[in-house]
């Protein structure tokens, strides 16, 4: 299996206020692999998550707010959002792997799963 390398990692404050990034816009990620891991309790905050729409369909989407210590998974070409927190503050750490050959990568990764 490829190892992953070119780590990018940062923490994310979403909050409430003049100065505070309260919301994430739909975007994809220019990476190969993002992973969320949550900071802070959804009983920390209200609002918040990191959303999911859904392409094609007449569902809206899917929100999840998990609990601190919980990550969650992605390829960066998956479209998302950091869902709008409207009283308190939500903390996450964002970590973005790139993968020295992608081919390779991508197929080990789908073996695992």
């Amino acid at each position: 299996m490829t190892t992953p390398n070119n780590a990018k990692m940062f923490i994310v404050r979403y909050a409430t206020g003049p100065l505070c990034r309260n919301a994430l816009e739909l975007h994809e990620d220019d990476t190969e692999l993002t992973v969320t891991i949550a900071l802070s309790d959804p009983d920390e905050f209200s609002g918040g998550g990191t959303y999911f729409p859904m392409d094609g369909g007449s569902a809206s989407g899917m929100l999840l707010r998990p609990r601190a210590g919980t990550c969650i998974l992605h390829h960066g070409n998956i479209r998302h959002a950091g869902n709008r927190v409207v009283l308190g503050s939500r903390y996450v750490l964002v970590v973005f792997f790139d993968a020295a050959d992608t081919s390779q990568f991508r197929t080990a990764f789908e073996k695992d799963i």
